[in-house]
């Protein structure tokens, strides 16, 4: 590859994937999953967004709780229809007050927070008022 005398969108993105790639490596190595979405740059240098995670983290996370939200372990990787889409259950953020479901779109992955009575209208389950 020829040398990079600016940084632009597409010369980012793939830097971010090669960057990725290398990074892969050395996560699997100590059991973690690695995921590079994003980041910021300019004309001269490129900052790109990082996230290593425990595999199996947020299953974990999910069955703990999943009985908080009216949920049980099993419904951890759900697909449910939602406004004419359909989504999976890939987490939980106790943090989160209204949108505190994590679910990821079915036909491209991209993640989504989604509110807990919604999630259970959509699996049909009954949303009882100290869920909402």
């Amino acid at each position: 590859m020829a040398d990079i005398t600016s940084i632009d969108k597409t010369v980012a993105r793939k830097l971010g994937a090669e960057v990725e790639a290398a990074i892969k490596t050395v996560a699997e190595k100590y059991g973690l999953t690695v995921d590079v979405r994003g980041g910021t740059f300019t004309e001269n240098d490129y900052t790109p967004k990082i996230t290593l995670k425990v595999v199996g983290a947020d299953k974990a996370t999910f069955e703990q709780y999943a009985s908080w939200y009216g949920l049980t372990g099993d419904d951890f990787g759900a697909v449910f229809t939602l406004n004419r889409e359909q989504f999976r259950i890939t987490g939980i953020n106790t943090r989160a007050p209204k949108f505190a479901i994590k679910v990821a779109r079915v036909k491209d992955g991209k993640g989504f927070k989604a509110p807990t009575e919604a999630v259970l209208r959509a699996l049909g389950r009954e949303v009882k008022p100290e869920f909402i």
